[in-house]
């Protein structure tokens, strides 16, 4: 794992993977744009306190409430009742979008605006990671992410021999079924 500047993320993917996981994606960029960003000490500051949503106390890690939060920000745009309840841990979103389910199989490849999610301490911890696709290849995959660091970041993995990727639980895609309406304005990030 490396973090990169999206930027130098290549153009892999654009325009595939769900249009509502794309525009969760698209507000994920415009955060990491924003320099969305820890301020006043670990996991405190505005922008976490929003990502939070009021549902963890001060200083609570907020990866899966940045997810939850751009989700939520699309579902809003989009005039669509949330599928799944806002979210502030990573295993627990996980565990609701499995029951719901918007698990990818283990060899479909993740598309932009696809959750991914990865174990923390042990495979069965109740602790985890997540963040939102912004492209893959055969050898790579590209993420945007809160709280992997101390601010809003994009990260580049190798499939293959980097630790970060041993310890994948899946990636999910909300589908575009929840939409009841064609839309085509969904801006590609």
């Amino acid at each position: 794992m490396k973090q990169i500047r999206y930027a130098d993320i290549p153009d892999v993917t654009k325009g595939q993977g769900s249009l509502i996981g794309r525009f969760a994606l698209t507000v994920a960029i415009g955060e990491y744009h924003a320099g969305a960003r820890e301020i006043g000490g670990n996991n405190m500051g505005p922008y976490v306190k929003t990502y939070l949503n009021g549902l963890a106390i001060d200083g609570s890690s907020w990866c899966a409430a940045f997810t939850s939060w751009c989700f939520n920000q699309a579902y809003q745009k989009l005039g669509i009742t949330p599928p799944n309840r806002y979210n502030v841990s990573a295993r627990g979103l996980l565990n609701v979008l499995r029951g719901l389910g918007y698990m990818l199989e283990p060899l479909e490849f993740p598309q932009s605006g696809d959750i991914v999610f990865w174990w923390r301490v042990n495979p069965t911890s109740w602790m985890g990671h997540v963040g939102i696709v912004v492209g893959s290849s055969e050898k790579k995959i590209w993420t945007v992410e809160g709280n992997r660091t101390s601010k809003v970041e994009c990260f580049e993995y190798a499939r293959e021999g980097d630790a970060e990727m041993d310890k994948l639980l899946g990636y999910c895609r909300i589908p575009d079924s929840l939409l009841d309406k064609k839309v085509d304005d969904i801006p590609t990030a």
